[in-house]
């Protein structure tokens, strides 16, 4: 080990990589400090972030407990729960798609995402019937889709405008 640190001081061709890690190294904290600070002075990036990690414990704790779900309240298995893993995918995917086509993004979206997202949690709850429990899983993640595409654009523009606002 010693005398690969000592080959690199001494200029070896192992001293090009470590050249490259101590600049990926430094970018990397540079980078981290400005994030930081951009963060701590937007108001509206911490709003989305703090929907952010609420949306993400409440799918979360949803995930863990669909397992109980599908075996003791509708009496199912693997398979039946399999598919509502593979529901909630296919809606984050086309959720995400249909967001991110869409030529425009109005504020309204974001709300309606988690409005979406919020009213299908809490019938899923509720839910005997297998396929309505599908749909209403279907509908959690095209609410999840749509909210963590406008989230990272909102978050993002509001990164550029600030970076550019600095600049000038």
């Amino acid at each position: 080990m010693y005398r690969i640190l000592d080959n690199l001081s001494n200029g070896d061709s192992l001293s090009a990589p470590l050249k490259v890690f101590i600049e990926v190294a430094s970018n990397f904290s540079k980078e981290l400090i400005e994030g930081i600070r951009v963060f701590s002075s937007n108001s509206t990036i911490w709003m989305i972030a703090l929907l952010s990690a609420f949306v993400s414990i409440s799918v979360g704790a949803n995930n863990a407990l669909v397992v109980v779900f599908v075996e003791k309240f509708l009496g199912l298995g693997s398979q039946e729960y399999g598919l509502l893993v593979t529901f909630l995918g296919v809606g984050l995917f086309f959720g995400s798609i249909y967001i991110g086509n869409r030529k425009e993004l109005n504020t309204i979206s974001l709300p309606l995402a988690l409005l979406i997202t919020g009213i299908s949690f809490l019938a899923f709850a509720n839910i005997k019937n297998f396929l309505i429990a599908l749909l209403l899983r279907l509908l959690i993640g095209i609410g999840m889709g749509i909210f963590t595409v406008i989230s990272i654009f909102f978050t993002s523009n509001l990164y550029f405008s600030s970076k550019t606002e600095a600049s000038i």
